[in-house]
Parts: structure tokens; sequence; C-alpha cells
């Protein structure tokens, strides 16, 4: 999934981005 804020690509069932830790 990528984070809306950054669009880094996050593991499918992140619930935070590993990147900035925006909620996904």
């Amino acid at each position: 999934m990528n984070c809306p804020h950054c669009q880094t690509a996050n593991p499918g069932e992140a619930k935070f981005c590993m990147n900035c830790g925006n909620s996904l």
C-alpha cells in the first residue's frame, strides 16, 4: 500500500507508514 502522504510503498497489512508514520 502506498502512503497517501509521502507515496512510500508499505506492506499491505501496515497500519502506519514506515517512512513518515502517517495512518494508512
